[in-house]
C-alpha cells in the first residue's frame, strides 16, 4: 500500500486531487496546515507528499516547515511543492528544504500522475494477483 499525503487551505483543491489520484493500492490523507501535516506525518510514512507553499493565506511560505519536517524524519518520501509563483529565491528554499520537485500553479492533476507513476507510487494499473 502507498500513501500520499495532500497538503493545500483550498479544501476544493484537496477534494478535487484525492478523486483524481484514487487508485487501488494507494491511501490519499489531505490536510490544511502545517499543526495537521506533523500530526500524520508522526503517524504515517507518506511515500509521497504534495504541499503548496502558503497554506495560510499570507505572503509566510509555511509549506517549506512541512518539506523539511517530513525530509528529517523520511529521507526516502518524495516531495513535490506547488506555489503560485516560483523565482530563483523561492526555488532555493524549495530544494534546501528537501523537495524533489517544485511546479507553479496552476498545475496539471495529469502532470502529477504522470510523476507518481515515474516515481513508482501511483498507478492506474491494478495490480493482477496470481492465483496459484
Amino acid at each position: 500500500m502507498k500513501r500520499i499525503l495532500l497538503a493545500d487551505d483550498e479544501e476544493s483543491l484537496l477534494l478535487a486531487y484525492q478523486k483524481l489520484l484514487h487508485a487501488p493500492g494507494v491511501t490519499i490523507d489531505s490536510i490544511q496546515s502545517v499543526a495537521d501535516a506533523q500530526k500524520m506525518l508522526e503517524e504515517n510514512f507518506y511515500d509521497a507528499v504534495i504541499v503548496d507553499l502558503r497554506l495560510t493565506g499570507t505572503m509566510e511560505m509555511d509549506g517549506i516547515q512541512i518539506i523539511s519536517g517530513t525530509k528529517k524524519r523520511y529521507p526516502q518520501s518524495k516531495i513535490i511543492a506547488l506555489s503560485a509563483y516560483c523565482d530563483n529565491q523561492i526555488k532555493q528554499k524549495v530544494i534546501k528544504a528537501g523537495a524533489s520537485y517544485l511546479f507553479e500553479k496552476p498545475v496539471s492533476v495529469l502532470l502529477i500522475k504522470e510523476l507518481l507513476e515515474k516515481l513508482g507510487i501511483y498507478s492506474e494499473i491494478p495490480q493482477l494477483s496470481t492465483g496459484n
